[in-house]
């Protein structure tokens, strides 16, 4: 009998939290244009792990690499600072059985002109202080420039799609050729 009442309790409960939205099973009821919405407010505030729990096993390992590469700390700083000036609106989506294309347009600031008017700017704005800072302090007024400055920078729209499969009942991402163009900061040529 407790066994009985235990199970009643548990469906109760799973039924509450899918009513409010939340747990067991809520996450099938979003649309695909959703997920890329959230996907992409993920990557725009650096929750990368969220950003991956929205992505498919064949593509979760490197679709983010250039998103989460400090390889070159400059570059890093700026495609950050891109990302959060940047705009992604979706302009429709089809769906066929487990399978969605959602289109979009992304709209950010060029990091082909950024790349290498942002340097230039910062040097200019520390002049002859430049001389007596360490690498580690450039870095730092680098870092706190970049915001300001990335806003002053020309944009580009693209328009793109990604590609979503549903896997248990849930839209994953699974291919998105407009990353790359996130990632590199240029319009395709």
């Amino acid at each position: 009998m407790a066994k009985w009442i235990m199970a009643g309790m548990v469906a109760l409960l799973c039924m509450a939290l899918v009513l409010g939205g939340a747990g067991c099973g809520s996450k099938d009821q979003v649309d695909p244009e959703q997920v890329v919405r959230e996907f992409w407010e993920a990557i725009q505030k650096g929750d990368f792990e969220k950003a991956k729990s929205y992505l498919s096993v064949t593509i979760a390992d490197t679709a983010l690499d250039a998103y989460i590469d400090q390889s070159n700390p400059k570059e890093a700083v700026m495609l950050k600072e891109a990302m959060k000036e940047s705009t992604l609106v979706t302009t429709g989506s089809s769906v066929e059985g487990d399978k969605a294309t959602v289109d979009v347009e992304l709209t950010m600031p060029d990091m082909d002109v950024a790349g290498t008017e942002i340097p230039m700017k910062v040097f200019e704005k520390l002049g002859d202080e430049a001389n007596n800072l360490t690498d580690e302090q450039i870095m730092e007024e680098f870092a706190k420039m970049v915001p300001e400055l990335m806003k002053e920078m020309p944009t580009f729209t693209a328009s793109g799609s990604f590609s979503l499969v549903k896997d248990d009942e849930v839209w994953l991402i699974d291919g998105a050729p407009i990353m790359d163009v996130a990632a590199i900061g240029s319009a395709p040529l």
